[in-house]
């Protein structure tokens, strides 16, 4: 049956994958589904400004079948989003709003104790009730260079800042986003513990080295951003992760291939996708399993080649 159902149209591969992958989830025991790692697949959100796009995304993604949904102070999206999962909510694809879990980002703008605390109040504002983890965005900011102090004092007042909205219940999850590893040790020294991070990582620069270090640490969750480096690097024509694909079958896209390598390194990945296609696709990932040998083929790519800022510039 599963070979003739592989064979089949493309739409019923994309069907039969999303739903099992539903299916699965819910399956899982109720912890698990609490805990929010059932899925360990997130719709990024980043920098489209028009806004009744992203609420359009977000909500064709929350059908689909996303309940993790990644956004920023920056991004000024939030107010969509949330509007996104209102429009779910009445229309009866989730049962309630805190179904769908949102994360946001502080930006450097608003590194200090104070601004902090207001801001992530108006992303409770926005979000209602999905808000629920929040990441220090970037460790600070270049500005600051000629002033490290400025920069680590920023970090402990931000950081402060969200331990105690998770105390006080706003916040679930609390992080850092985009953390070199003197940064990183820097926090952990401090005694904090971090819920989750974030990380840019796809083939070409797996960041091994970073997400061991949060391992490491007892870090449960790592999310890695730009998994198809955000297109500016031939990831998805590059000729292993291709040939991958075609081992698994016709019906096997180069994405799904390396969002599998990524859930199967422990990194929850972080998509862009803006159509339903795209978004059934991804979710395939959730059932594509790669052997070891590709899981290597893959791993042999890494060269160290960012797409993003060089938070290394930051004191």
């Amino acid at each position: 049956v599963a070979g003739l159902l592989f064979q089949s149209d493309r739409r019923t591969f994309l069907d039969y994958a999303a739903s099992s992958a539903v299916a699965a989830a819910a399956a899982a025991p109720s912890g698990a589904r609490a805990a929010g790692t059932h899925r360990g697949l997130w719709l990024g959100t980043c920098c489209d400004e028009d806004l009744d796009n992203v609420e359009r995304v977000v909500y064709d993604a929350i059908d689909a079948g996303f309940r993790e949904i990644d956004t920023a102070t920056h991004y000024g999206n939030e107010e969509a989003i949330g509007a996104a999962i209102r429009k779910a909510t009445q229309r009866g694809v989730i049962e309630q709003a805190v179904d769908v879990r949102v994360l946001t980002k502080v930006w450097f703008d608003d590194m200090t104790y104070e601004a902090t605390k207001t801001r992530l109040l108006a992303s409770q504002a926005s979000l209602g009730p999905s808000l629920h983890c929040a990441l220090i965005h970037f460790p600070g900011t270049i500005d600051a260079i000629q002033s490290p102090k400025e920069n680590a004092r920023r970090r402990a007042e931000t950081w402060r800042a969200l331990e105690d909205l998770k105390a006080e219940g706003i916040l679930q999850q609390i992080g850092v986003s985009n953390y070199v590893p003197r940064h990183a040790r820097e926090l952990l020294k401090s005694g904090a513990e971090p819920d989750i991070v974030q990380l840019e990582c796809h083939p070409y620069c797996a960041n091994s080295d970073l997400a061991d270090l949060w391992r490491a640490a007892g870090v449960p969750r790592i999310l890695g951003y730009s998994p198809f480096a955000s297109g500016r690097l031939p990831v998805l024509s590059d000729p292993a992760v291709r040939a991958v694909a075609v081992r698994h079958g016709k019906d096997t896209t180069a994405g799904q291939v390396v969002l599998a390598w990524l859930r199967q390194r422990g990194v929850e990945p972080v998509v862009k996708a803006t159509t339903r296609l795209h978004l059934r696709e991804d979710l395939g990932a959730l059932v594509l399993r790669l052997e070891a040998e590709e899981m290597a083929m893959l791993g042999a790519l890494d060269r160290g080649e960012s797409v993003a800022f060089d938070s290394r510039l930051i004191a």
